[in-house]
């Protein structure tokens, strides 16, 4: 939806309010899914529309008395009725962004990434490693590996909690990275484990080497971003008719 929200400029940002969203049909929804290879029925596409309004996400932060988030993850949710879709397949629904998209968009603190590959990725896992090294890893170079630990992963995605034993979630978290030295997105993956007593595996160590894709598109939402604050500063209104317009997605929460 964000996509939509930016590609097609159907998009909103009501800053008085600090509001942001998006009004789309449908068809443009379901479209843009079949094309990216996650095709989906009417009812299953207004089913997930639903999921997300009626769930209600809270952020915590790991330092104390730092502000607490909890909000659904879409805060409002205008539907077409079924006898409107009838008549009109093309009625426009509406949707308010996270609160946190929303001070994303006000802040200007967004990433740009690769949004077809992210996509295409086959794990919900092997996405979110993704989304980590395109939020974190701002200075990607092949001279500055990024380290993660299997520790930090564990706790910060919950997507390991269902293996019952450690190795086993390991092996996936493996197998993910595998993926996204496949996809060129990482050159090398180094392991490293860290053991105790009696040779018990403590934790993993994962040094990650970028690969020459992905430092390019790194340097490329930098330079986005610092071009986008400049012009925020200097209040340059840019016309819309002039360069060629280029698509940026938000890599949010």
């Amino acid at each position: 939806m964000r996509k939509l929200a930016i590609e097609k400029q159907i998009g909103y940002f009501d800053k008085p309010n600090y509001r942001s969203g998006v009004l789309f049909s449908l068809h443009e929804l379901r479209q843009e899914l079949r094309e990216r290879g996650h095709a989906c029925s009417f009812q299953q596409c207004v089913h997930a529309l639903n999921v997300l309004a009626h769930s209600v996400l809270t952020i915590k932060p790991h330092a104390e008395g730092e502000a607490q988030v909890t909000a659904s993850c879409l805060p409002s949710l205008v539907a077409v009725s079924r006898a409107k879709l009838r008549t009109d397949p093309k009625s426009k629904w509406q949707v308010q962004f996270h609160p946190l998209v929303t001070a994303s968009i006000d802040r200007l603190d967004y990433r740009q990434h690769n949004y077809q590959l992210a996509m295409s990725l086959s794990s919900q896992l092997t996405r979110w490693l993704n989304k980590q090294l395109v939020l974190k890893y701002t200075a990607a170079s092949f001279t500055n590996p990024f380290e993660m630990r299997f520790s930090t992963i564990r706790r910060d995605s919950h997507l390991l909690e269902r293996y019952t034993r450690p190795r086993a979630a390991i092996a996936a978290l493996e197998d993910s990275f595998q993926e996204l030295k496949k996809r060129d997105v990482l050159m090398s993956v180094d392991r490293a484990d860290m053991t105790g007593p009696r040779g018990k595996l403590l934790d993993v160590v994962f040094t990650l080497t970028p690969s020459s894709r992905f430092v390019a598109e790194v340097k490329a939402a930098n330079k986005r971003l610092y071009d986008a604050r400049l012009i925020s500063s200097r209040k340059v209104v840019v016309p819309s008719g002039g360069s060629r317009r280029k698509t940026v997605v938000l890599a949010g929460e």
